[in-house]
C-alpha cells in the first residue's frame, strides 16, 4: 500500500521535475506541458528585486473544453494562509501561436497546445514579504482556471 501511494505521488510530480521549474498544479483544467520561470530550477525560486522575470507556460486545454474568448491573468501571493493580489501590468493574456493582446480576441480551443508568455515585475515592496508562495492562474471569461500553479519564491536584493 505504501509503495503504491509513493509511486502515484512520484508519477504525479514527474512533470514538475522534468519541466525545470518546481511548481504544483492547483487545479488546472488544461494539461501543463511546460512551466519555465527564467532562472528558477530549485525551490524557492530566487527572484531579484527591481527586475522582470520571464515566464512561459505551455498547456493543452482538454477535449471537453469549450472555446474561450477571453483569458485573464490572476496572480496572488500567499502569506500566512491568506491570498493577496499582485499587480500585473497586463492582466490579459498573450498567447502563441497568435500574438494576442488585451484588446484582441482569444480563441482558446480544445486539444491545441498554447504558449503563455509573461514578464513578472519583481517590485521593491515584495522584498518585505519573502519567503512566500505565488499562485498564478489563467482564467477564462467564466472565471474557470484553465491553468493554476503555485510555486515558492524568495526575493533577493540586487547586489
Amino acid at each position: 500500500m505504501v509503495k503504491t501511494v509513493l509511486l502515484l505521488w512520484l508519477l504525479a510530480h514527474v512533470s514538475v521535475v522534468l519541466s525545470g521549474t518546481p511548481y504544483e498544479d492547483c487545479g488546472s483544467m488544461a494539461e501543463l506541458t511546460e512551466v519555465n520561470i527564467n532562472g528558477c530550477t530549485k525551490e524557492p525560486c530566487e527572484l531579484q528585486v527591481a527586475t522582470d522575470v520571464d515566464m512561459t507556460i505551455k498547456f493543452v486545454p482538454p477535449t471537453s473544453y469549450r472555446i474561450a474568448t477571453a483569458v485573464h491573468t490572476k496572480v496572488h501571493g500567499i502569506f500566512g494562509g491568506k491570498e493577496f493580489p499582485f499587480f500585473i501590468p497586463f492582466g490579459d493574456v498573450i498567447l502563441e501561436p497568435l500574438h494576442l493582446t488585451q484588446s484582441s480576441l482569444v480563441r482558446l480551443t480544445p486539444d491545441a497546445e498554447r504558449t503563455y508568455y509573461m514578464k513578472l515585475p519583481v517590485m521593491v515592496m515584495y522584498q518585505k514579504t519573502t519567503p512566500m508562495t505565488v499562485k498564478w492562474r489563467l482564467q477564462d471569461e467564466y472565471k474557470d482556471d484553465i491553468v493554476c500553479i503555485i510555486f515558492p519564491v524568495a526575493i533577493a536584493s540586487n547586489k
